[in-house]
């Protein structure tokens, strides 16, 4: 209970009393009269203020705790508003229900409230004080609702209790010292819409042992993660740039800094992730993500047709794209794979492929062929029927890709049926495509 706050309205209004007795006038107290202080309604167990919009905010409580539930309306209007301070240190509370009309909950409302042990938060609530449930000791979880924007500093600052947050999308920075000394949180996922993570906001969370940040996060302030010595490796995205002074892998001993051991970061190369790690002797592991590398095509045929037929791509036997052009971008995860080159018209072809730091370890063009164009000059002829006979006789052996181009009649095998085959192509009977 507030005894002064309850002693301070009760003196103000007795010498409101007073003055009216005197003058045989009603006393009326207004917003607007400056000769008088402003006395919040008090009502059985809460104090409530009128705001502007012609809703209510409690102000104060001076009930006998236990579990606590804050009505949805006061002389017929509607509650909206958890004021400042005003559950501040109320010790014997031990839960809280909150209407569904309330949309504020101000600075250190339920600060020092270290025997509630749960509370709701409804979804209408639009914004959390500073300090809203700082030194709140006993309260397991929470559930933030969506629509609210920030947490604010000092939120939930030694909620050691504290085993399960849950943060809308909707939120875009985590205040200063927002989850601090929460010694009971041993997991955090940032959700994607988070942009800042501000100073000390998990500092001293011990026994955390996991954090996922999302790629929307772009900076990391000071001590962010300090003293969470459970925390033994992290993953910070390429979008953040911005990583503070020992934001993670630090601790205390004594007076002095001490790094946690064996402590890894995992990022992109070239990211503020590989900096951090690297400018504070942390071992650093680089992501294996796709790289960007340029792939050439080719259609070998008399007249050139590259630019006007597609060409089909599939990477390790999933399809990926379908391209046209001399010259194109393509995405590849670090590793070796396998790439197949399709096209109407052309003879479908494999290669093996290797990308190391971001770039191919051999240049690639992939070079597709008309069927029975044995000798690869873009036209099938007397030349190529030359070439077979060559290759069956034993004089000049085809390499793989030219045994596939060669077997025209598709019976996976090399024979005078495909010269056959080709001649009539050539003559027109029966042509190849």
């Amino acid at each position: 209970m507030k005894i002064k706050k309850i002693l301070s309205g009760l003196c103000a209004l007795t010498m409101v009393i007073s003055a009216a007795a005197q003058t045989g006038t009603a006393a009326v107290v207004t917003a607007a009269d400056n000769e008088l202080p402003i006395i919040p309604i008090i009502n059985s167990d809460f104090e409530y203020t009128l705001l502007s919009d012609g809703t209510y905010e409690v102000t104060a409580y001076n009930g006998k705790g236990n579990a606590v539930a804050v009505p949805l309306t006061y002389n017929g209007k509607s509650v909206t508003s958890i004021g400042d301070m005003a559950f501040y240190y109320c010790l014997d509370i031990t839960s809280v229900s909150l209407p569904s009309s309330i949309k504020n909950i101000g600075s250190s409302a339920f600060s020092g409230c270290m025997e509630m042990t749960k509370i709701n938060i409804p979804s209408g609530v639009e914004t959390i004080g500073n300090n809203a449930f700082k030194d709140c000791f006993k309260l397991q979880s929470i559930s933030l609702p969506d629509g609210l924007t920030e947490i604010e500093d000092g939120a939930f600052d030694s909620c050691m209790a504290l085993t399960d947050i849950t943060i809308p999308d909707s939120v875009k920075r985590i205040g200063n010292s927002a989850f601090s000394v929460c010694t009971g949180l041993k997991k955090v996922t940032i959700p994607s819409g988070v942009t800042e993570i501000a100073e000390n906001a998990f500092y001293h969370c011990t026994v955390l042992t996991e954090v996922t940040i999302p790629d929307t996060v772009t900076s990391i302030s000071d001590r962010a993660f300090y003293e969470c010595t459970s925390l033994k490796a992290v993953t910070i995205p390429k979008s953040v740039t911005e990583i503070g002074e020992q934001a993670f892998g630090y601790y205390t001993s004594g007076t002095d800094d001490k790094k946690v051991s064996g402590f890894t970061v995992s990022g992109s190369r070239g990211s503020a992730a590989e900096t951090y790690a690297k400018d504070n002797g942390f071992t650093f592991t680089a992501l294996e993500e796709d790289s960007t590398v340029t792939i050439g095509l080719k259609l070998v045929a008399v007249p050139d047709v590259t630019d006007s037929i597609f060409i089909s791509i599939s990477v390790d036997g999933k399809h990926e794209a379908t391209a046209q052009g001399t010259e194109i971008p393509f995405k590849l995860a670090e590793g070796t794979h396998e790439m197949t080159f399709s096209a109407p018209g052309f003879v479908t072809r494999t290669y093996t492929v290797t990308v190391t730091d971001g770039k191919l370890t051999e240049a690639l063009t992939a070079e597709l062929r008309r069927p029975g164009d044995a000798d690869a000059n873009g036209k099938v002829d007397m030349n190529d029927i030359t070439k077979i006979k060559r290759h069956l006789i034993n004089v000049q052996k085809l390499t793989d890709y030219d045994l596939e181009v060669a077997d025209v009649d598709g019976n996976e095998g090399l024979n005078v049926l495909d010269i056959t085959r080709i001649k009539q192509h050539l003559i027109g009977i029966n042509k190849l495509w």
